[in-house]
């Protein structure tokens, strides 16, 4: 298949766009179109009074109380009413693990200009930021693409990754995260670092598991050379990270490690404990976990023979994966979620080498 360098990346972003306007669009229809479930408050277990009573002092009659404990809107939502935790008293009091879920400071902060429209207003907000992420992120990977040499519709890998799907439906940030994290390698790759330093920061302070996309990124500019700019990249977001952790922990006397809940294990421990639930269970997971996994390892081999800016970020990134717990891997629409961005990088790596191939093909029949 032919795909041509001639578009712009703009054109496969507005592209991107519509794929995410569809799948708001058929979530809200699915849901009798109240925005507000997709925040997903749910009916805790144990059940918080607290949390119902929030949620219903800020909805009334407009709340739909999901039939399980909920899921990551709910906590985003809370965040943006105040993402500066100036009253914490009022909304992060209600947060099950406030240092934790505090530190990721992007997507509520962009969400909170809806404050000025009331409650409704950011529920709009995150769900409407989250259909521009597709955008965003789709032109952001085919500009990485076309910087590579790949045609740019290799971003479409982005809108099309059913990890962010998942994400769209748990109103979450990973969309934000990873379209950040791969903007900050194309600035990087148009000679803008400043740029794209600038733009790793986002993907950290969306989701503090960026870090590793900017380390990895971090280590090939050191091994081309490039000192100064690895610990540009490196540093900036790590201290832009650290730095607003320290400010969460002064406000809510809360460490982000407090009240774990299995989410990280050691390397493949938490996989081999999911794997033997599955095998019992006969879930459909059995055969989507292992190919995560075999793409983790894909992604590690590209960085080991291919080396590229963005063949070191992704591993730096998979390294995560590993890493995972069994609550994370029990269940696909958790595992693909985390490594959505894996399935955008692999794509556009095989268009890069495709077009390499290509133009060594070409070189061979010029003649002499």
């Amino acid at each position: 298949m032919v795909l041509t360098k001639n578009a712009r990346p703009f054109a496969v972003g507005a592209v991107g766009l519509v794929v995410g306007l569809t799948l708001m669009a058929n979530l809200l229809i699915g849901l009798g179109g109240n925005p507000v479930v997709l925040m997903h408050f749910g009916k805790e277990y144990p059940l918080d009074p607290r949390v119902e009573g929030f949620a219903r002092q800020e909805f009334g009659d407009n709340l739909v109380l999901v039939p399980y404990s909920g899921h990551d809107g709910k906590f985003f939502y809370m965040q943006a009413r105040d993402p500066f935790l100036l009253h914490p008293d009022q909304f992060a009091t209600y947060l099950d693990r406030p240092g934790y879920r505090a530190q990721r400071l992007g997507y509520p902060l962009m969400a909170s200009p809806g404050n000025v429209f009331g409650p409704m207003g950011v529920v709009v907000a995150l769900l409407t930021l989250n259909v521009v992420a597709y955008g965003f992120g789709t032109w952001a990977s085919a500009g990485l693409a076309k910087a590579m040499g790949a045609s740019p519709w290799w971003g479409m890998a982005f809108p099309l990754c059913v990890g962010f799907a998942f994400e769209m439906l748990i109103t979450g940030s990973q969309i934000w995260a990873s379209a950040f994290a791969i903007a900050g390698l194309w600035a990087i790759l148009s000679k803008r670092l400043p740029l794209g330093v600038a733009s790793l920061a986002a993907a950290a302070l969306c989701r503090e598991t960026a870090l590793l996309w900017a380390f990895g990124a971090a280590a090939f500019l050191w091994r081309e050379g490039r000192r100064r700019d690895a610990a540009w990249v490196a540093v900036a977001p790590l201290a832009v990270v650290l730095a607003w952790a320290g400010y969460v922990y002064v406000r809510l006397q809360s460490p982000p490690w407090a009240g774990g809940d299995g989410g990280l294990a050691l390397p493949l421990v938490g996989f081999i404990q999911a794997m033997r639930g599955w095998l019992a269970t006969s879930e459909p997971e059995i055969w989507v976990g292992p190919a995560m996994l075999l793409l983790v390892g894909v992604i590690f081999w590209q960085a080991w023979k291919r080396p590229s800016l963005l063949s070191w970020s992704a591993a730096g990134w998979a390294l995560l994966v590993l890493i995972l717990g069994p609550a994370v891997w029990k269940r696909a629409s958790d595992f693909t979620r985390i490594a959505a961005i894996l399935m955008v990088a692999f794509p556009i790596s095989v268009g890069v080498g495709m077009a390499n191939r290509e133009s060594e093909r070409i070189l061979e029949e010029v003649p002499a």
